[in-house]
């Protein structure tokens, strides 16, 4: 799910800032970018429903 939406959020960042224009390596970068972003927020996402679940179980 994330690598697909991944491709779908780089492929349009890339044409919307026009980056296709000037090479289509752009998006390469830009999905890797929207990929890490996901992955990163997952992450923390989890990372603050562990904590938030601990403080209320005190």
């Amino acid at each position: 799910m994330i690598g697909a939406s991944g491709i779908v959020v780089g492929v349009t960042a890339a044409w919307v800032s026009g980056e296709l224009a000037v090479s289509w390596i752009y998006i390469l970068a830009d999905t890797g970018q929207a990929v890490a972003a996901a992955v990163m927020t997952g992450i923390l996402a989890t990372i603050w429903r562990r904590r938030r679940a601990r403080c209320a179980a005190r």
